[in-house]
């Protein structure tokens, strides 16, 4: 019986050391950036859609409808990962103005960009202004080459 219960103990120890050797060797989270913590602790309402008019690209014009008025975007952090969702709220629209979508993110560049890698597409967002009550970012949005409109999209801390 001591045989055992010494053979026991010695495997106990073991295994608890292998336990607190193998939770050390996890990989920590990478550490989140203050651009990172400004985005993902609010979620943003849009408040403005704007491309240069087609009369007169020195201007420019609203494309936003009444309906997206209450359209969110979030960004989240659970450890590594980052997720967004672009959420067509209670007021549904049509997507063809701007696409409802969700999937991963990342701020890039030189911390001035935002990439959106997303179920329905890829975006990449460069940074205009973002503080604790605005986010204003601006991209090409194309199907084609040929064919692509800058937008500004501005949204605010809900």
């Amino acid at each position: 019986m001591k045989q055992t219960n010494k053979q026991f103990s010695i495997f106990s120890t073991m295994m608890c050391c292998f336990l607190i050797g193998f939770t050390a060797c996890d990989k920590d989270d990478e550490p989140v950036t203050a651009k990172e913590r400004q985005l993902s602790v609010r979620e943003w309402k849009i408040t403005d859609i704007i491309r240069p008019k087609i009369s007169n690209t020195s201007q420019d014009s609203s494309i936003m409808k009444a309906c997206t008025g209450d359209d969110r975007m979030v960004f989240g952090i659970n450890g590594n990962a980052r997720s967004f969702q672009l959420k067509d709220n209670t007021s549904k629209c049509d997507s063809t103005i701007f696409f409802y979508d969700n999937g991963n993110w990342a701020v890039t560049g030189a911390q001035d960009q935002v990439q959106l890698n997303g179920a329905r597409r890829t975006q990449k967002w460069k940074i205009l202004l973002l503080n604790d009550s605005i986010l204003k970012v601006q991209w090409r949005d194309s199907i084609s080459t040929s064919n692509n409109i800058l937008k500004t999209i501005s949204l605010k801390n809900k």
